[in-house]
């Protein structure tokens, strides 16, 4: 630990706390939260002024996953259904 700390390879600071972050805990949250009940990206992220994949990459818990609120899954990871015939 002290190697790594003298040799400057920590990890910095995630979420809120690193100070480039533009959104808060509970923004991400409010997001998650769109996003589960319907809205779609472009208007979240419009409102949140991020881009669409950022929004896209909240809500499906690719980014910000400690700051908590439901995780969308994208069309690609739900379950297959069969189409009764």
């Amino acid at each position: 630990m002290r190697d790594m700390v003298t040799k400057r390879r920590q990890r910095g600071h995630a979420g809120e706390k690193n100070g480039n972050s533009r959104l808060t805990d509970e923004q991400v949250r409010v997001i998650r939260q769109r996003r589960a009940t319907g809205h779609r990206l472009a208007a979240i992220a419009a409102d949140f002024g991020i881009s669409e994949k950022h929004a896209s990459r909240l809500a499906h818990g690719l980014d910000r996953v400690a700051a908590g609120g439901p995780i969308t899954l994208s069309r690609a990871h739900k379950p297959y259904e069969r189409k009764a015939s």
